[in-house]
């Protein structure tokens, strides 16, 4: 299940993978798509689990997250307790239901982990990135060059044999300020 439902992300944004930037009507879905999709390349090329996708931690963290730097203008990690624990059993549902996995006892999600970026869209008059490909590629080339960044990014989220699941999320936006925040998010479930 888990197989299928990487490919089916991966196929989803296969037709928007390469797709040129229109920066007047910038797609956060399909940049966040790319992004959650290249941070999986990106794993596995290191031997790592990929993780499995989390619709419930995207769409009350991520987004969340993301809103708040894009409303203050700059790079930060807001407080998000409530946040968090308000969707925790929602994500542990999700991702039961998702996996079809039979849990015996209760599940336990650890995190959100997370990891923020910002760049600049233009470099004097003209874009850096033409690709939602290219974007995701260079936010994650940014994150790794944070040593406290790349340890989070690299940590080892899942092992089907020892009954852990690696959930994750994305979030990329373009403020008004022409600048992109990125921030993704990453659990262990542990069922």
């Amino acid at each position: 299940m888990k197989n299928l439902i990487t490919i089916l992300l991966l196929l989803l944004s296969t037709t928007s993978y390469s797709q040129v930037i229109d920066w007047d009507n910038f797609d956060c879905e399909i940049a966040d798509s790319v992004y959650f999709v290249e941070m999986n390349k990106f794993r596995d090329s290191l031997g790592l689990y990929t993780f499995v996708y989390s619709n419930v931690i995207h769409d009350n963290i991520s987004l969340y997250v993301t809103n708040q730097n894009i409303k203050e203008k700059r790079l930060f990690h807001p407080e998000k307790t409530d946040v968090v624990n308000n969707s925790k059993s929602s994500t542990i549902s999700e991702i039961v239901n998702t996996l079809d996995i039979n849990v015996y006892g209760n599940p336990i999600l650890f995190g959100p982990y997370e990891v923020g970026s910002s760049l600049f869209t233009k470099t004097g008059g003209d874009y850096r990135f033409t690709t939602y490909s290219q974007l995701a590629k260079n936010i994650i080339k940014v994150l790794c060059r944070s040593a406290s960044h790349y340890k989070i990014i690299t940590l080892e989220y899942g092992n089907i044999t020892k009954r852990i699941v690696g959930v994750g999320s994305g979030s990329i936006q373009l403020g008004e300020d022409q600048r992109i925040y990125a921030f993704f998010h990453m659990s262990k479930l542990f069922y």
